[in-house]
């Protein structure tokens, strides 16, 4: 039985909620019957979840494992292999915000946050955070010996990322991405700090998640395949590159369609929402490492795209577009999945957060700056 606060509509009629976007869209949460804090609490009520267990094991809570119904089906995922790692309450909604806000935080970067009332005194906080000034740049000296500062590999990443898409700009939720090492798959690589364009978070009734990053390989269940080749930085055969990049495309197919097909959908577990973006880096100038992004194709599960360029953005601006974010579970099994648009009819200012001292102190210390 729900039980809807009545402090809400108080609080709405009275002006105290913002509502500094309106979002549209819907949002799919696979709860994991064994690890899920949701499911554990027994707070929200998932009498009306789909049951879905093809993890061949029995599920505390669930009918017997149905072996005919996932094995006839053919349920083999290759990608979203935790579908077979427990049995899911599968629950969907729309993304109808009872709060919404966007802000400039301390560090210019965009921030959008909004709840939705998941009922029984339960709320479901999504926020995504992007730099809209994204450009990796690096130091280089000059001819006479003086520092410049050059886009690393020479072209606006926005601009490459959004060269096939429809919208203005499209930031790619990265942080907490991760390479292997082709030549060594216990040597982990993580994206640097600069080359990190966004982030996503959100707490889902008792459970909190992170958003899934970049994937520059199948590295679950035990696979180490890289999306990688090796090219040789003095001649590189970018045929191979090219037929990489076409072999992902071509499997990503696939493994999109374990979440979005008919027989997902007659399983339960579905949601025909999901996409997944590859991204070519054939433009990235080949160097001596096999680390970085050149030689590597990525496969994209988390973005936010813009119908304008949200560059330079400050208060009192506005802002639209779309997003996908797709989340992991922090402690638990669990993932969900959001997808839907935003319209900001006005950024504010965080009233919360420091002073960025950095240009100062560097004033103050001398400290010398590139190009400068």
């Amino acid at each position: 039985m729900r039980h809807p606060s009545t402090l809400l509509p108080l609080l709405l009629i009275i002006g105290c909620v913002p509502q500094h976007a309106e979002i549209t869209g819907t949002y799919t949460a696979w709860l994991a019957a064994g690890s899920s804090g949701t499911v554990d609490e027994e707070r929200l009520d998932l009498s009306e979840a789909a049951l879905f267990n093809c993890s061949g094991t029995e599920v505390v809570g669930f009918d017997e494992y149905d072996v005919a119904a996932c094995t006839d089906l053919g349920f083999d995922p290759q990608w979203f292999t935790w579908l077979s790692d427990d049995g899911y309450y599968v629950t969907r909604g729309d993304l109808v915000s009872w709060r919404s806000e966007a802000i400039i935080t301390s560090e210019a970067d965009l921030q959008v946050t909004f709840h939705v009332d998941l009922g029984d005194g339960q709320d479901f906080r999504v926020a995504w955070v992007i730099d809209p000034d994204f450009q990796p740049t690096r130091c280089e000296q000059d001819e006479s010996g003086a520092t410049v500062l050059e886009l690393w590999d020479g072209e606006d990443w926005i601009e490459q990322w959004a060269s096939d898409e429809d919208g203005e700009a499209i930031y790619y939720l990265n942080a907490g991405s991760y390479q292997l090492n082709p030549y060594d798959s216990e040597d982990y690589w993580v994206l640097p700090q600069e080359w990190l364009a966004g982030f996503g978070k959100a707490k889902f009734a008792a459970e909190e998640f992170n958003s899934h990053p970049t994937d520059f390989g199948m590295y679950e269940a035990g696979s180490t395949t890289g999306f990688y080749v090796d090219l040789d930085p003095n001649d590189p055969d970018m045929d191979a590159y090219d037929d990489l990049f076409s072999s992902v495309q071509e499997s990503s197919q696939a493994w999109a369609s374990e979440m979005t097909s008919a027989d997902a959908i007659q399983l339960g577990y579905g949601d025909d929402a999901y996409q997944m973006k590859i991204e070519n880096n054939s433009w990235r100038p080949v160097d001596q490492s096999s680390a970085g992004l050149d030689s590597w194709v990525q496969v994209e599960s988390s973005w936010v795209i813009f119908d304008q360029d949200p560059n330079d953005i400050q208060a009192g601006d506005s802002a639209s577009g779309s997003f996908q974010i797709l989340f992991d579970g922090t402690e638990s099994g669990s993932h969900v999945l959001v997808a839907g648009t935003f319209d900001i009819a006005e950024v504010f200012e965080d009233r919360w957060g420091y002073t960025d001292l950095m240009s100062e102190k560097l004033e103050e210390n001398n400290t010398p700056v590139c190009g400068e």
